[in-house]
């Protein structure tokens, strides 16, 4: 422990630390903050000498302290008499160790140690090793699973800040976390004692990575094998007790049959490997609860002798690389983890071998439901008995055969409530299930994607579903989106309950339609005291409408102040963009793209004060753009009106802050807007398809800012700016040239550096 007193950690206020104790020790499940308390609190950051780690390790042990004297015990420890030199906080990370309560938490903490230094540690993983060392063992009299106690501890180290720096994913699951490096040094130190944690948990589990020769003596007592590319064949045999086995990355093309004599294996780990199958007397490694088998390019099928693995409780691998299950997997009743089942004809793969796996949690994704006859044989999968199931995937493949039970099928896979996200991918049916738009059966869904559903002609009602955050659309038999979208009272009566004038798509951030083809307008809803609806759309921020080559029409977007990020394109027969986009008042991106009859857009955007990026291009027919504010930072324009011989009328000189701007195909300009000379502010400049364009004019000097210029398909260009102008670009680090045809004659045969010669200036041409 000594070796740390050199650490040093940047210093808070005392209200800074107070600050961050109080976040972690009050925070929700934590103890009443009283006056009392808070007192005491003080007392104790005082203690903290502006530490923010200590304030941080504190905050979250007091979290779990409900009683005053609890608080003052920690106040008046003993560890505050040690002198400061001493380095107090390795003191302090040992009082919260030491507050962990069980026996078994503290050895979860201490098998941390065997992670390199600031290395991320997936959270699954993890609690899938400390399955296998043991160290989760719930009450036999409760129903808790093991992976829930470790979620327990997980989240119980979280808020102690001895786990910190943790991700999550969209559906607020914990992924990765860190560990502190002073907090990894406690942990080694304390796994190297055997008197403080389990006899069985010693200095011989040896940290990931670390390659070196294993005495037998020492290679009996093991249950952790690091990651070593020189475990072959019988070597194997050395480590009877073994309960983890590493093979990640080890380069090994095969597993020694020996693998079936470690009868106390419960994880397994070949990912990355280039191993073309198992043995067969994988089979008898009856204890196993992980396999992972991650990037392993040759590997086609699992074994036949999976199915006798009934203590396997998660099988980890790619869900897009589908390999070949054993037939009868509903063998295997305690699996939680199953990336995807591929649903056969033959007896042993078809849908109800889902039927008992009542334990799957996470993601799961069901391929080649076009092999299920009808809805009853969809109801043998159970999923919603399977409250542990959040994201489901649905996919159909292939159907050239007239397939007429795709609704009955999708009726009987009705999820469980617990659902948060769902995927329908090549659905053949004409409508969809009354389940997907219950805000009952669906009130925890945060994401829908329905893609390829190409003989609806109807979207789902989706707008009463209370959580529901993104959606994403791809039907190209939707010719319209209409009331039936809303999912709203239209049945003509009024109620002056304000309980029943509420938002659709309430919580609703992201809208995504794309690859639409036969869609032509999409139809505002009508808020009435009839429809019983307030608002649309309050909380929306991205709009995305891509490749709908038939869209005439877009309901308005006026009043979607939340509304961060507007994206139109490919929409062939689009002539205007939606109306009320000057009351976007949060506005920060707008893109149009390819739109080849538009013939408008709004002339002054001056009140979206938040607005960073504007792209407009390949608007054929666009003679205009539209007047913005100063502080726009990206802007791209071009392809407009293909009869223009002048810049249009956007005053350039204007963006004192533009860094980034894009001038595509001005096929009849004969020199660079004059009005560019001011940006000094421009960082990148991409100029593309100015064929009338030979030289570049002395000005370019006065882009004092410019650190990278490219250059691209301007044929006639025969001469980049004047070495004295090239000179004053102080900051200037590359030139890209690409398809300058003209250029390319004169730099031919010809290396990139006698190019830069050349010209006088770093010069990269691509021909």
């Amino acid at each position: 422990m000594g070796a740390l007193c050199g650490s040093r950690l940047g210093e808070l206020s005392e209200e800074d630390c107070w600050s961050i104790f109080e976040d972690r020790a009050f925070a929700s499940g934590g103890p009443e903050m009283t006056s009392d308390l808070v007192k005491i609190g003080r007392e104790i950051v005082k203690k903290c000498a502006g530490v923010p780690l200590a304030a941080k390790v504190l905050g979250g042990m007091m979290h779990f302290k409900k009683e005053i004297h609890e608080w003052a015990s920690i106040q008046k420890n003993e560890i505050w008499n040690i002198k400061e030199d001493e380095n107090r906080i390795l003191q302090v990370l040992k009082l919260s160790f030491d507050n962990l309560g069980t026996p078994s938490l503290k050895q979860c903490f201490a098998y941390c140690s065997m992670f390199p230094k600031d290395s991320w540690i997936g959270k699954n993983e993890l609690i899938q090793l400390w399955m296998a060392q043991g160290f989760l063992q719930p009450s036999q009299k409760s129903d808790v699973e093991m992976e829930d106690l470790g979620n327990k501890y997980f989240n119980t180290l979280l808020v102690n800040s001895l786990l910190q720096g943790a991700t999550k994913d969209a559906y607020d699951n914990y992924k990765y976390c860190k560990m502190h490096d002073l907090v990894h040094d406690l942990a080694q130190s304390i796994s190297s004692k055997s008197d403080t944690v389990n006899d069985e948990f010693e200095i011989q589990q040896l940290s990931w990575g670390h390659t070196r020769e294993i005495p037998k003596r020492s290679a009996r007592k093991m249950r952790t094998l690091p990651q070593m590319d020189n475990v072959i064949g019988d070597i194997l045999l050395n480590f009877k007790g073994l309960r983890v086995l590493s093979l990640r990355e080890a380069g090994i093309e095969e597993l020694p049959l020996s693998i079936g004599k470690l009868k106390h294996l419960r994880y397994l780990d070949v990912s990355w490997s280039e191993i073309k199958e198992f043995p067969k007397s994988i089979g008898k490694l009856y204890h196993l609860q992980t396999l992972t088998v991650e990037h392993c390019s040759n590997l086609e099928e699992f074994p036949n002798e999976l199915k006798n693995l009934i203590n396997l409780r998660h099988i980890c691998c790619e869900d897009y690389k589908i390999m070949k299950m054993p037939a009868g997997m509903g063998q295997l009743t305690s699996l939680q983890t199953l990336p995807y089942f591929d649903v056969g004809q033959e007896k042993g793969h078809q849908i109800e071998e889902l039927g008992c796996l009542n334990k799957l949690r996470g993601r799961l994704i069901i391929y080649n439901l076009e092999h299920v006859n009808n809805g009853e044989e969809a109801k043998k999968a159970n999923l919603i008995g399977k409250t542990n199931i959040d994201q489901l995937e649905f996919r159909w493949g292939d159907q050239r055969e007239s397939n007429d039970n795709n609704e009955n099928v999708l009726e009987g896979l009705q999820p469980h409530r617990n659902l948060k996200s769902l995927v329908i991918l090549g659905f053949g049916g004409y409508k969809f299930p009354s389940w997907i738009s219950n805000s009952l059966l669906l009130n925890n869904l945060v994401e829908i994607k329905l893609r390829d559903c190409n003989k609806c002609e109807q979207l789902p009602a989706l707008g009463q579903l209370p959580s529901l955050r993104e959606i994403l659309i791809s039907m190209s038999n939707v010719k319209c989106i209409g009331m039936e979208f809303y999912g709203s009272r239209n049945d003509g009566t009024s109620d002056s309950n304000s309980e029943t004038s509420r938002a659709l798509f309430p919580a609703l951030k992201t809208l995504t339609l794309e690859d639409m083809e036969n869609l032509r307008e999409w139809k505002e809803e009508v808020v009435t005291p009839a429809t019983g609806v307030g608002v649309v759309f309050p909380r929306l921020e991205e709009l995305t409408i891509r490749a709908c080559p038939s869209l005439e029409y877009i309901r308005s977007i006026n009043g979607l102040t939340s509304l961060r990020e507007l994206e139109i394109e490919i929409c062939e027969r689009l002539m205007r963009p939606p109306n009320g986009l000057e009351s976007c008042t949060s506005l920060e991106k707008l893109t149009v793209f390819m739109c080849p009859n538009l013939e408008s857009v709004p002339e002054d955007l001056r009140e979206l004060c938040s607005l960073r990026s504007l792209k407009i291009r390949d608007c054929g027919k666009l003679k205009c753009l539209p007047r913005c504010h100063s502080r726009l930072h990206d802007l791209e324009i071009g392809g407009l009106w293909e009869e223009l011989d002048s810049f249009p009328n956007i005053n350039l000189e204007d963006f004192e802050q533009i860094e980034v701007l894009r001038l595509w195909v001005w096929p009849k300009l004969k020199s660079l807007p004059h009005q560019l000379q001011h940006l000094t502010a421009l960082r990148t400049l991409f100029i593309h398809g100015f064929d009338g364009l030979e030289t570049f004019p002395e000005w370019l000097g006065n882009l004092s800012s410019l650190k990278k210029l490219f250059i691209s398909k301007c044929q006639n260009l025969v001469n980049l700016p004047p070495r004295e102008a090239m000179r004053r670009l102080t900051k200037l680090e590359r030139v890209y040239v690409t398809y300058c045809l003209r250029l390319k004659e004169i730099c031919a045969n010809k290396t990139e550096s006698e190019c830069s010669e050349i010209f006088g200036l770093p010069i990269y041409i691509i021909i």
